[in-house]
């Protein structure tokens, strides 16, 4: 039952963002592929998902929303916080530095990292940074890395 409320809220969340054909049809398959190999981490999935189609269309991401999703993910996720916070930490300086990343792709890192031991976090990391590497080149511009974040994160838990 919780499923099926979390998939519904992340469809009508989806379609309420009047992605287009291709940004719809890549969130549902993501989505789908979150409830057949990743159901322990659907409500992560699905509001990453939300998130990151709103990162695609518009480079932001509605602040309170998003934090409102951080603080449910790191509430509900059994938790490595010294990995999270290490992510925070060295993410946040190097935001600062670069400002390359923005604030929820730090929040979203950090978050997403804690119920990763340090080795799978830095994987994810990895992984996403390669997905976004690729990305850039096939479409140049700024590249929405909560997209690449999304799909990482889905490999990684399709993986464990």
């Amino acid at each position: 039952m919780v499923h099926s409320i979390i998939v519904a809220s992340a469809v009508l969340g989806l379609i309420s963002l009047r992605p287009t054909r291709w940004q719809f049809l890549y969130q549902l398959g993501l989505v789908t592929l979150a409830v057949l190999f990743a159901r322990s981490q659907l409500l992560a999935l699905a509001g990453l998902g939300y998130f990151a189609l709103s990162d695609w269309q518009s480079q932001t991401v509605p602040a309170l929303g998003f934090d409102g999703w951080c603080l449910l993910v790191a509430l509900t996720t059994p938790a490595h916080w010294l990995v999270g916070l290490c992510w925070l930490v060295a993410l946040s300086g190097l935001s600062i530095v670069t400002q390359g990343l923005g604030s929820a792709d730090v929040l979203a890192i950090s978050v997403l990292t804690l119920g990763m031991s340090a080795l799978a976090s830095l994987v994810f990391v990895l992984l996403a940074c390669v997905i976004g590497l690729g990305q850039g080149r096939l479409r140049p511009g700024p590249i929405p890395f909560l997209v690449d974040l999304q799909l990482a994160y889905l490999l990684m838990m399709i993986a464990s």
